[in-house]
């Protein structure tokens, strides 16, 4: 019913059937997972943080949650705190590209430039040639290089 009211734009309702749906089972991951991101969506990233908190504590084997953690953590300005997430849906879901195009931005952006082209070179090995972030991972994998080739 949540996510009924969530597509239809009824954000206050769709809070409040998640609610209910936790008064009747506390450990519904998804409906944490829901209320994070609704939070997220109001820059609210502190309720954001702790609903997949509690998310991944219920469900710590799903590597799209652990992805939405990280996300949320570093949008929480809590960079810090996303690695241990990524790293750890990648070890969940070694095919799953997403966690490696996550981890390379973290890493490109503490100026670990090793790590990063790890991490971007497999995200490209894990992804269709035609999914758009290629061109930017591209981009990105050359302005590493330069530095080094001065």
């Amino acid at each position: 019913i949540g996510l009924l009211h969530e597509r239809a734009g009824r954000d206050a309702e769709a809070r409040e059937a998640y609610g209910r749906a936790l008064v009747e089972d506390l450990s519904y991951a998804e409906a944490h997972t829901r209320l994070g991101m609704l939070a997220l969506a109001e820059r609210d990233t502190a309720t954001a943080v702790r609903e997949l908190q509690q998310a991944v504590e219920l469900r710590g084997d799903d590597a799209m949650l652990r992805l939405q953690l990280a996300v949320v953590l570093v949008a929480a300005g809590r960079p810090s705190d996303a690695p241990a997430h990524l790293e750890k849906a990648i070890a969940l879901e070694p095919w799953f590209a997403a966690p490696y195009f996550t981890l390379a931005r973290l890493s490109e952006a503490y100026e670990m430039r090793e790590q990063a082209v790890q991490r971007y070179t497999e995200f490209m090995a894990r992804v269709p040639a035609s999914d758009p972030r290629l061109a930017e991972v591209r981009a990105r994998l050359a302005a590493i290089a330069a530095p080094a080739a001065r």
